[in-house]
């Protein structure tokens, strides 16, 4: 009878994974998530880590692709694992658990997997770093999210996917979409396995396609996810999946489309002249304006989380419109606009130049977001050499944010 019953036990799990392919820990998409991201770490961003690149003495050095087809192999090998070995330690992950996060969430680059001859991409330590980097969250107790931030052929074009285009080409070549799938399996067999259960929650199947550079992106895109979430979700149900809403501002576009994963949003307010001129109210009633959406999406369908935001309320961090080849819109500095809004004189660095004023609007904002967010979320990121209103770790220091997280007021 024991074994029957036992029997019944399996095939009853399996039914209920059958019925729904994404079923994985129950408690993943219903808990609270107050996460950070481990950003510019395993992939290299120029706004993160701005010496990296000026180090390089090279202009033409924007991305991952440029940083390693310019340079020597062996010197550029040479930064890229300095760079992984100091910019994020393990003492990072003790000062998260510390300001009372309880997630990570660490963007990968394709290549740490799988590099072709034609790419230029350094690959360095990074997956050994990610091993590492996996073993500090649960020395700390943090559960961890692993983000594939690129993809080849690159999913938007941006810095941020490896290689600065005019849009992405991923879409555009099966063969590409085959070979992420082949990632997606790579980082499935090692990291959705019983060995990290107790740290890895899930897998982000790609940060960012950007559906609306082109409109043939998205059956490409939902057919990807299918295949994406197949192969994650057949793996034992040691992971949960996560897909990117694709810059659908509609949350409800996905309703009825793998309901049951988590689905991610970003949500910024600092990449158009428009965002940019928001009053400190404006930009609390933009934030509110998603929290019934949301709510309603996690409801009913998907467990919404804001993957990526941040308290920032202009773009004058350094290199965040691209390395050399934008600069802020809010001083009109930038292809798009001319129009000047402000200075970034008193409005960007390590913040040590603030007025209380300035800083109180960044708390505002924070506090209205997390509100909205409903404790489900990822702030961008923990730390940067430059633009402390970016970093959680920099804003922590200087008292903008609360040491602790549940610390703030409704704004909603």
């Amino acid at each position: 009878m024991v074994k029957v019953l036992q029997a019944l036990a399996v095939l009853s799990a399996a039914a209920l994974t059958t019925a729904n392919p994404v079923y994985r820990r129950q408690n993943a998409g219903e808990s609270v998530l107050r996460g950070v991201n481990i950003g510019g770490w395993l992939l290299m961003e120029p706004f993160i880590t701005p010496t990296v690149f000026d180090d390089t003495l090279d202009d033409q050095i924007v991305d991952e692709w440029t940083f390693g087809e310019r340079q020597d192999t062996e010197v550029a090998t040479q930064a890229v694992n300095d760079h992984l070995e100091n910019f994020i330690t393990e003492d990072d992950f003790a000062q998260i658990k510390a300001a009372g996060l309880s997630h990570v969430r660490i963007p990968v680059p394709h290549w740490a997997f799988d590099k072709k001859d034609f790419e230029p991409f350094i690959v360095g330590n990074r997956l050994e770093k990610l091993r590492e980097g996996l073993g500090w969250a649960r020395n700390n107790g943090l559960m961890a999210w692993i983000d594939l931030h690129t993809a080849p052929g690159g999913q938007n074009g941006f810095d941020n996917d490896g290689q600065l285009l005019p849009q992405g080409q991923w879409h555009k070549d099966q063969a590409q979409v085959e070979r992420t799938l082949q990632v997606i399996q790579m980082i499935t067999d090692e990291f959705a396995t019983p060995e990290y259960a107790d740290v890895v929650e899930s897998i982000e199947l790609l940060n960012e396609p950007a559906t609306f550079q082109d409109e043939a992106m998205m059956p490409v895109l939902k057919n990807y996810y299918q295949s994406g979430n197949d192969i994650v979700s057949g793996n034992g149900a040691n992971a949960s999946v996560v897909i990117h809403d694709g810059f659908k501002e509609d949350p409800h576009f996905w309703d009825g489309f793998l309901d049951g994963t988590q689905l991610d949003v970003h949500r910024y307010q600092v990449f158009s002249p428009a965002a940019l001129k928001r009053t400190d109210q404006e930009r609390v009633s933009t934030a509110c304006s998603y929290k019934q959406p949301l709510q309603q999406v996690t409801n009913q369908h998907h467990f919404a989380v804001v993957g990526e935001w941040t308290a920032a309320i202009t773009d004058c961090i350094p290199y965040l419109n691209g390395r050399i080849v934008e600069g802020a819109r809010y001083e009109g500095d930038h292809s798009v606009s001319n129009e000047y809004i402000g200075s970034c004189a008193d409005k960007s660095g390590d913040g040590s130049n603030w007025t209380q004023e300035y800083k109180d609007s960044l708390r505002l904002f924070w506090e209205a977001q997390v509100d909205a967010y409903g404790e489900r979320y990822f702030f961008w990121t923990w730390k940067t050499e430059l633009g402390a209103d970016w970093s959680y770790q920099r804003l922590l220091e200087l008292g903008v944010l609360p040491q602790d997280p549940t610390d703030w007021t409704p704004r909603c």
